[in-house]
């Protein structure tokens, strides 16, 4: 097992600083502490109202806001491309065939702009990725109970 803290923020929306909201304060807030791995989940269908466009920008300013940390961008609703991802029957076969034993290196669902991808709906993707993020947090863990991560105090 792998001690961690996992954070969900709301949406925040493509606007400037002093238009957002409290929530999206927060949310950035929690961003800017962010210990070692970030995953950004896109939606490409558009369907959560916000544009590809837009969520490319959200992504370049998480980008600024953490640049020593590892950011995994993950697109969601890899069920609705058309056509779905070249090795979707190769991942969705080595993720049936896992035991749950051990930390294999599942292959992850890649879409067609090489982009790390998953089926929530169909649960596609989502066992190699979660894999896949154990694996980057054990390697950004101290092997020193004692110490503090680097930058912890986040200086102003």
């Amino acid at each position: 097992r792998v001690p961690h803290q996992m954070v969900d923020t709301p949406g925040l929306l493509d606007r400037p600083m002093d238009d957002r909201n409290a929530i999206e304060l927060q949310a950035i807030a929690a961003i800017e502490h962010v210990g070692s791995l970030c995953i950004f989940l896109m939606d490409i269908s558009e369907k959560c109202g916000t544009s590809v466009e837009d969520q490319n920008n959200l992504l370049d300013e998480v980008k600024q806001l953490l640049p020593d940390i590892d950011i995994i961008v993950v697109v969601s609703k890899a069920d609705l491309m058309d056509p779905r991802p070249e090795n979707w029957d190769l991942v969705e076969q080595f993720e049936s065939e896992w035991d749950g034993e051990g930390e294999p290196h599942l292959p992850v669902l890649i879409d067609e702009e090489g982009c790390v991808t998953i089926s929530a709906l169909d649960g596609v993707g989502v066992t190699a990725l979660r894999l896949e993020m154990v694996r980057r947090c054990k390697a950004n863990m101290s092997d020193d109970p004692m110490s503090l991560p680097e930058g912890w105090h986040r200086q102003s």
